[in-house]
């Protein structure tokens, strides 16, 4: 049974008792912060999939331009050893391939510094989106206790619970507040 659904089948329980009409309003409004905590949390952990996910994407072409960089890098040296090795009439032949070599070696070496920097932005980002995902799950959870503590004071007419029903319920909100900033 839902939070709502509870709520709702102890209003209707006690319509004919003497329960004040702030305890049904007051369940009502933990209630839509519950849902609205469930959907930010959700939007929340959608981002950080998101974000994980393009790292992921960030982190294969740096793999990529690394690679990229390593090939070019033996085929410089290859070129400068057979230099070495070769009689007069190649070597100009191999100079002319190992400084092609080394000059296309740079830009790649550059493209995987950058997406290696990308990747780990896109991973920061996806921690930051997970750890508020986090934090505003708490606070919905604070809501739905405060709905069930709300539901019980107007069931056995306890000052006691609705104190703790008042108390999650602004300790929800707080929770979802923080949530919301990181």
């Amino acid at each position: 049974m839902t939070p709502s659904e509870l709520m709702q089948e102890t209003v209707e329980r006690h319509e004919g008792t003497r329960q004040p009409r702030w305890l049904a309003a007051l369940a009502a409004a933990l209630a839509v912060l519950a849902a609205v905590g469930t959907f930010l949390g959700s939007v929340r952990s959608t981002h950080a999939l998101f974000a994980k996910s393009d790292a992921t994407a960030a982190i294969l072409k740096a793999s990529d331009a690394w690679n990229e960089y390593e090939a070019r890098s033996i085929k410089q040296h290859i070129a400068i050893t057979a230099e070495e090795a070769a009689g007069p009439r190649a070597v100009a032949r191999f100079k002319a391939e190992a400084a092609h070599e080394r000059n296309e070696s740079v830009p790649a070496h550059e493209r995987a510094r950058q997406y290696q920097h990308q990747a780990d932005e896109f991973d920061a980002e996806s921690r930051r989106y997970f750890k508020a995902h986090e934090v505003i799950e708490v606070a919905t959870a604070l809501f739905e206790i405060g709905i069930v503590l709300i539901s019980l004071t107007a069931l056995l007419q306890s000052n006691f619970l609705r104190g703790g029903a008042i108390t999650a319920g602004v300790l929800g909100v707080v929770t979802l507040t923080v949530g919301l900033f990181l």
